[in-house]
């Protein structure tokens, strides 16, 4: 097991960080203003803690069963059919999850970028893309997504700073205007925009100092955290909260407010535009790796190359599915729940109630 203990804390960070920040964060200031209007902030912080309370869990999940990849864990446990059936049952809403986000994806792109290029195309040289970026498995996609960190959150935090100064903070105030149970009815919305936290599950068993796991995933939720932050309060500050409510992608609306007279760049959105790319990628392929990474092992199929194959297909009819983006949306909402209940609830308490003996379990955490 110390050949495969590969992943260093940056990677693990870098790999939760970039997993998580997809293509939501163009969405995600409409869909919580439009609940608690300018105390977002507030939701994101406890969506923040929840999500950190689901990863302790699952690192406790990971610890008491010796740091073994889940695979072992769950066909040790459960057998080689009936793990393999929980096997797949982890990595189904996983799919589902990138499916959907890939169409987002698209139309996000068709709507300012390729307007005229069939969704049906990009959805493929997309899924084409993705099977090749997973056929480096685990250790290319954690040195792709160590690079791309820096590459997609430096550019972002220079278009902020720019779009603040259009910003009124004043939109926000004043704070707590809602009552508890609001806050309550926006916290779920919120705490699911988290996803893609169950790759924890294929990076964990492979890193290098794994009594510094939790300290590092604290790390990566505080970044995400303040980043959903800094992004949802500036577009309430710029565009005001009613407006915010009724843009599909407000994020974007925002940017294209930046005006620099005699700048080099004249139009900020296709930059930013050109960074999502990268950024979508990185969800997507560390959201098919881990999808791919899980059934090669369930089936078993010996090869992720041919798991990423057999994923493929899938990917591509269930994003297909919605006809519009009004049901796409609907349906994004519907799978996200089961992505949570499963990978970050059920699986990681069965683990830890039926996980070894103390005495058994810290080999992983003593490498």
């Amino acid at each position: 097991m110390e050949k495969d203990n590969f992943i260093t804390s940056y990677g693990f960070i870098a790999t939760i960080v970039v997993t998580v920040v997809g293509i939501g964060i163009f969405s995600y200031p409409r869909e919580i203003a439009d609940k608690v209007g300018g105390d977002l902030w507030l939701v994101t912080i406890l969506a923040g803690l929840i999500n950190l309370i689901l990863l302790k869990l699952v690192v406790e999940a990971i610890r008491v069963n010796g740091f073994q990849k889940i695979s072992h864990i769950v066909k040790g446990k459960f057998g080689l059919i009936f793990g393999g059936l929980i096997l797949i049952l982890m990595c189904l809403p996983t799919i589902f999850a990138i499916s959907l986000g890939m169409r987002d994806f698209i139309e996000v792109v068709k709507m300012y970028l390729l307007a005229k290029t069939p969704t049906e195309f990009l959805l493929i040289i997309t899924i084409l893309t993705g099977v090749y970026i997973v056929r480096g498995g685990v250790s290319s996609n954690v040195k792709f997504n160590e690079i791309t960190l820096w590459i997609m959150f430096i550019p972002m935090f220079i278009v902020l700073i720019f779009a603040m100064k259009h910003a009124n903070y004043t939109n926000i105030l004043p704070p707590f205007r809602q009552d508890g149970k609001t806050y309550l009815y926006a916290l779920p919305a919120a705490a699911f925009s988290f996803t893609g936290l169950e790759v924890v599950y294929i990076i964990l068993p492979q890193l290098r100092n794994k009594k510094e796991a939790f300290k590092s995933i604290k790390k990566s939720l505080f970044f995400i955290v303040a980043f959903y932050i800094i992004v949802s309060v500036t577009c309430i500050a710029v565009l005001t909260t009613p407006v915010t409510k009724k843009l599909l992608w407000p994020t974007i609306d925002m940017i294209r407010t930046i005006e620099l007279p005699g700048a080099f760049v004249e139009r900020w959105d296709g930059v930013m535009m050109a960074l999502w790319i990268i950024v979508f990628f990185t969800t997507f392929s560390n959201g098919f790796t881990f999808s791919a990474y899980i059934l090669r092992d369930a089936l078993p199929l010996n090869d992720m190359r041919i798991s990423a194959f057999v994923i493929a297909p899938f990917i591509y009819l269930v994003a297909m599915f919605p006809t519009n983006i009004t049901e796409l949306y609907s349906h994004i909402h519907l799978i996200t729940p089961f992505n949570y209940i499963i990978n970050l609830l059920i699986i990681p308490l069965i683990l830890i109630l039926l996980g070894k003996n103390k005495s058994n379990t810290t080999r992983g955490e003593e490498e």
